[in-house]
């Protein structure tokens, strides 16, 4: 199991420790085979991917903590597991038509957390992908009041839908 000690990049062992959320980490990264723990009740962190592929056999990101993937694509999480004390937290995506591997069923569904779908830069646009028609939050922030295009196809939002605008990622 690898949790994250503090709130950093994906690829720093720094972030992680082997054995509690909030520890001193130094563990290596994790990966595929890896129980990945962000966050907990006391300790809200953001973990940022900077490079494709990352990957592990599960995924727990607590409330008020943060995934965020940037324009990185290719990951495979595993199972996300919707932590029923310290909640779910945020997965950031700022790639066109894309969404990581894993089964995510819970995380989207009537009890999950959020996805923020953002643009990075304004000449980007970004289009949600069609394979996902639910989301418990669902927020799209357009960088620079650009656009974030819908799918053509139903979408159900459990919880809250918020369209903001940012400007910058």
């Amino acid at each position: 199991r690898y949790s994250s000690g503090k709130a950093t990049d994906w690829d720093t062992p720094l972030t992680w420790d082997a054995t509690a959320v909030g520890g001193a980490g130094g563990a290596s990264v994790p990966t595929a085979g890896t129980v990945v723990v962000i966050g907990d009740a006391t300790h809200q962190h953001t973990v940022i991917i900077n490079a494709t592929t990352k990957a592990s056999a599960s995924l727990t990101v607590a409330a008020g903590s943060t995934l965020d993937l940037q324009t990185y694509t290719g990951h495979t999480f595993g199972t996300i597991i919707n932590n029923s004390t310290t909640g779910c937290g945020t997965l950031r995506i700022a790639s066109n038509v894309y969404f990581p591997a894993g089964d995510w069923s819970t995380f989207l569904g009537s009890a999950g957390g959020t996805v923020e779908y953002y643009q990075t830069a304004a000449s980007a646009t970004i289009t949600l992908p069609a394979t996902n028609t639910n989301y418990y939050n669902l927020i799209i922030s357009p960088y620079d009041a650009k656009n974030i295009v819908l799918p053509n196809t139903n979408l159900t939002i459990y919880n809250n839908f918020t369209a903001g605008y940012s400007g910058a990622s």
